[in-house]
């Protein structure tokens, strides 16, 4: 059940994405920073919390989820504000960061493949 909650909640999401894809705001999902929050149906922040990896799950660079949003769209299941995610593209893994650093000879690695990386040797 809370897994088919959450990709009616990630439909949501797409929807959004594709509007600011649209727009020309983002290219890619990768290059979005998404903000959520709840919407006047559903306690989004709460149900969200049962998650991790919201950026993994949602394919995106950044996911904030807030008490209230203003200047946002609403969907059924949550009120999603994108914006272009800050920072440069990971080499490894195309997520956008502003944490960016070296390991092992690689450069413009995101935190997470720093990690990795230096665990791989």
């Amino acid at each position: 059940e809370k897994w088919s909650q959450f990709m009616k909640l990630r439909d949501d999401v797409n929807r959004a994405l594709e509007v600011a894809r649209n727009e020309k705001v983002i290219g890619k999902s990768l290059e979005a920073h998404i903000t959520l929050s709840n919407s006047s149906e559903f306690d989004t922040v709460d149900f969200l919390s049962k998650f991790n990896d919201l950026n993994q799950l949602f394919i995106v660079s950044k996911v904030d989820v807030v008490d209230e949003l203003t200047e946002c769209t609403e969907y059924e299941l949550v009120k999603v504000k994108v914006d272009h995610a800050e920072g440069e593209k990971c080499q490894r893994c195309w997520n956008y960061s502003d944490q960016l650093g070296s390991v092992n000879g690689l450069d413009h690695l995101c935190p997470r493949c720093q990690s990795v990386v230096a665990t791989l040797g």
